[in-house]
C-alpha cells in the first residue's frame, strides 16, 4: 500500500495547491458528464457514444495510473455540509469554487487511491479493482418537510421553501487540461487496440452489466432465451480478445505527459497567464473564474472590481518570489512538458500542424467552433503558447530558464507574444504572406477622389504588375475628412495602407499632418500634395498633349479651333497661381464640354505613354509612393528568404 498511499499524498497536495496557491482566481473543475458533453460536441467517433461507455472507460484509465480524478466528492445522506448550503443552488450540480473548501473541511473531499484502497500487486489487482464500487450516478431524493403548525397556510408557490435535498453519491472532478490528456489517449487506433485486450474486456463487460439501461436490458433479454448467463457472456468476450500486451501499456504511459508533478505546476502557471480552453461553447466552467464573486450578479460588479484589484496585488506580490516558487526542477519539468506538447503537434493531423501560426491568431469565437480533432489541436496549441507566455513573465522580470546543454538561448522562443500591437500587426502581416493568404487588397494605396483613382489605378497597373505583393488604388470618394474610417483601415485592415490626400489650402498643412499623426498614420504612409493630385505631378506639356488628345476625338466640336484653344491654354497655364488647380482651369475655362473626370482618363493616357517610352523618369508621386511599396516588397522577399534559410539549416542539422 506504500505506493498508494505516495499517490494519493500526491492528489492531495495537488487539492491543496488548487485552493490556497491563487485564492482570488482559479480553474473551474468539471466532472463526467461535463467532461462527456465536451467530447460529444466534439463529434469524435471512437465507440464511446454512450456515457456508461465514457465512465468506464474513465474508470480504466484511473485504474491503469493513467487519468486520475483530480478529486473526490463523496456526498452521504443528510450530512451536515448539505444544510449550510442555499437549496437553491444545487449543489451537487453545480459546485462553486468557493465551495471546495467548505467540502474539504467537511471531509466529503477524498482522493482516488483512498476511495479504491486497492492492492497493487499484478496477481490480484485487476479482479480488486473490478469489485470495487462502480462509478455511481446521481441519486437526489427531494422531500417536503413542512412544520405542522405551517401546513395548512402552505401553497404551490410556497412549498419550495420547505423542500429538503438528500443526495447520497460519488462525484468525480477533474481539471479541464485532464480532458486534453484523455483526448491524447483516444487518438488514431488506441481505443480499439484497448478494447481488443482480454483485461479491458473483462473489466468492460463487468462495469457495463451494473448499469441499467436499454442496451443491458436488451442483451439480458436476449440472454435470459438463450438459457445464457451473464458470467458466459462475459466469459465469451474475453475469450474472443486478443491477450495483454504489455507494449500497450508502454504505448499509453508514453503518451501520458500529464504526471501529477506537471497536473501541480500547471496549476501554477495557469494562475499567471489566465489561458482557456475551446469546448464550442458549451461549457462556461471550463474556464477560469472568480472565487469569491459572481459577475453575472448585477449588484455584485463592485466586488468583482475588488476581486480584480486583489488578483492584482497577488499577482505583483507573486512576481518578486518568483524564483522562489519554481524551483530549476520545476522549470526543467515544464520545458519537458513544452517539448511534450510540441511533439504531439507534429503527429498525424492530417497536416494541419503545418499551419499552427495561421491557427493561432484565429479569434477564439471562431476557434470554440473547430469541432472533432482540430479542436483538440487547438488545446494543444494553447498549452503550448500560454507555457511560453510564462517564460516571457519570468523574462520581464529579470529571471532566466536554466539552458539546455549545448545552448545558451532560452529554450524556446516565443513567436505569438506580443509587447505591442504594432508589433503583433507586423507579425500578422508578415505570416499572412508567408502562407499566401493576403486578400487582394494586402497593399491598398487610398486615394481622395476618382480623378485621383484613375491616374494611380493606369500607374500601378503598369508598374506593378508583376509583383508578388498585389497594390490596388481605393477611391475614398468624400471618407477622407472621416479619420475613424482611416484609423479603422490602417490598424485593423491593413497596416500596409498608404494615404493621398489634397492640401487644398497650405495653412491646412499643420492640421491635417498631426491629425494624421494621432491615427498613428506614420509620415513615410501618406502624400499630401498642394494644391493637388494633378497640378504637382504633370506639367504643362503633358496638360497640352492631354487636351489635344480630347480635341482630336471631338474634332467636330473644335473644327478650326484648335491652335486658339492650344495658345489659351499655354497662357493660362503659364499665369497660374499657387493654389489653383490645372483641373478646374481646363473645365471650367478650355473645354467647357468635358467634366473633371474625363479629362483625368486623357491625362492618364498621357501619363501611360510616358511611362512606355521614358527610363524611369519620376513623377513626384512615384518618390513617395514607390519607395512606400518597394520597402514592403524587400520587407516580404527578406522574410521569405530568411525562411528558406531556416529550411536549408534544419536540412543540414538532419544531414548525415
Amino acid at each position: 500500500m506504500a505506493d498508494s498511499e505516495t499517490k494519493s499524498n500526491n492528489y492531495r497536495e495537488i487539492f491543496e495547491e488548487y485552493l490556497n496557491y491563487c485564492p482570488i482566481y482559479a480553474r473551474e473543475l468539471i466532472d463526467l458528464k461535463d467532461m462527456f458533453i465536451w467530447y460529444s460536441k466534439l463529434k469524435i467517433k471512437r465507440g464511446f457514444e454512450r456515457f456508461e461507455d465514457f465512465c468506464i472507460l474513465m474508470e480504466w484509465y484511473n485504474f491503469i495510473g493513467l487519468i486520475k480524478p483530480f478529486c473526490v466528492a463523496k456526498f452521504p445522506k443528510n450530512h451536515p455540509f448539505l444544510q449550510c448550503i442555499n437549496d437553491k443552488e444545487v449543489l451537487i450540480n453545480r459546485v462553486t469554487l468557493n465551495s471546495w473548501k467548505k467540502m474539504d473541511d467537511f471531509g466529503i473531499i477524498d482522493f482516488p487511491e483512498e476511495i479504491y484502497n486497492i492492492d497493487t500487486t499484478e496477481e490480484s489487482k485487476l479482479n480488486n479493482f473490478i469489485e470495487t464500487d462502480f462509478w455511481n450516478h446521481q441519486k437526489i431524493e427531494h422531500t417536503l418537510e413542512v412544520p405542522e403548525e405551517k401546513k395548512t397556510e402552505i401553497s404551490e408557490t410556497t412549498e419550495e421553501k420547505y423542500i429538503k435535498i438528500s443526495i447520497e453519491e460519488t462525484r468525480y472532478y477533474y481539471h479541464p487540461i485532464q480532458f486534453i490528456q484523455a483526448m491524447t489517449l483516444m487518438r488514431g487506433d488506441s481505443l480499439s487496440l484497448l478494447s481488443n485486450r482480454s483485461h479491458f474486456e473483462k473489466f468492460y463487460w463487468i462495469r457495463r452489466f451494473r448499469f441499467d439501461d436499454y442496451v443491458i436490458n436488451r442483451i439480458k433479454e436476449s440472454l435470459k432465451s438463450k438459457n445464457n448467463s451473464i458470467e458466459e457472456f462475459i466469459q465469451m468476450k474475453v475469450d474472443s480478445a486478443k491477450n495483454y500486451n504489455l507494449l500497450r501499456e508502454i504505448f499509453y504511459v508514453q503518451y501520458c505527459w500529464l504526471k501529477p508533478d506537471i497536473l501541480r505546476l500547471w496549476i501554477r502557471v495557469e494562475s499567471f497567464t489566465r489561458p482557456f480552453f475551446y469546448t464550442l461553447g458549451s461549457n462556461p466552467r471550463v474556464n477560469m473564474s472568480w472565487r469569491k464573486y459572481d459577475p453575472w450578479v448585477r449588484d455584485d460588479n463592485k466586488n468583482v472590481q475588488d476581486g480584480i484589484s486583489e488578483y492584482n496585488n497577488w499577482y505583483d506580490k507573486k512576481l518578486k518570489s518568483l524564483s522562489s516558487d519554481f524551483s530549476t526542477d520545476d522549470l526543467k519539468t515544464l520545458r519537458d512538458l513544452y517539448k511534450k506538447i510540441e511533439c504531439l503537434l507534429v503527429g498525424n493531423f492530417d497536416g494541419l500542424e503545418k499551419i499552427v501560426d495561421i491557427l493561432s491568431i484565429i479569434k477564439p469565437s471562431k476557434k470554440k467552433k473547430l469541432k472533432g480533432f482540430l479542436n483538440y489541436l487547438m488545446n494543444l496549441i494553447q498549452i503550448s503558447r500560454y507555457l511560453e507566455a510564462f517564460t516571457k513573465i519570468w523574462e520581464k522580470n529579470g529571471l532566466q530558464f536554466p539552458a539546455e546543454k549545448e545552448k545558451a538561448t532560452d529554450f524556446w522562443k516565443p513567436n505569438f507574444y506580443f509587447d505591442t500591437e504594432e508589433e503583433f500587426y507586423e507579425h500578422l502581416d508578415n505570416l499572412l504572406l508567408d502562407y499566401g493568404l493576403t486578400p487582394k487588397n494586402s497593399v491598398i494605396i487610398f486615394v481622395e477622389g476618382s480623378t485621383d483613382y484613375i491616374f494611380l489605378r493606369e500607374w500601378l497597373y503598369m508598374v506593378y504588375y508583376i509583383i508578388g505583393v498585389p497594390v490596388i488604388a481605393v477611391p475614398l470618394n468624400g471618407k477622407s475628412r472621416d479619420f475613424l474610417f482611416i484609423e479603422y483601415y490602417f490598424k485593423v485592415i491593413s497596416k500596409r495602407s498608404f494615404l493621398v490626400l489634397d492640401l487644398d489650402k497650405k495653412e491646412s498643412l499643420p492640421g491635417k499632418v498631426a491629425n494624421l499623426k494621432d491615427k498613428g498614420i506614420p509620415e513615410e504612409n501618406y502624400y499630401l500634395p498642394y494644391p493637388d493630385f494633378a497640378t504637382v505631378n504633370f506639367s504643362h506639356e503633358e496638360i497640352i498633349r492631354a487636351i489635344k488628345k480630347y480635341i482630336s476625338d471631338n474634332e467636330e466640336s473644335y473644327e478650326g479651333k484648335e491652335e486658339e484653344i492650344y495658345d489659351q491654354a499655354r497662357k493660362r497655364l503659364s499665369e497660374m497661381k499657387d493654389e489653383e488647380k490645372v483641373e478646374d482651369i481646363v473645365t471650367d475655362e478650355i473645354l467647357f464640354g468635358i467634366n473633371k473626370k474625363e479629362f483625368s482618363e486623357y491625362l492618364s493616357k498621357v501619363m501611360v505613354e510616358q511611362l512606355q517610352k521614358r527610363d524611369r523618369t519620376k513623377y513626384d508621386f512615384e518618390i513617395k509612393i514607390g519607395n512606400f511599396i518597394n520597402n514592403i516588397i524587400t520587407q516580404k522577399f527578406q522574410a521569405y528568404q530568411e525562411y528558406l534559410d531556416r529550411i536549408d539549416t534544419n536540412s543540414a542539422k538532419k544531414d548525415p
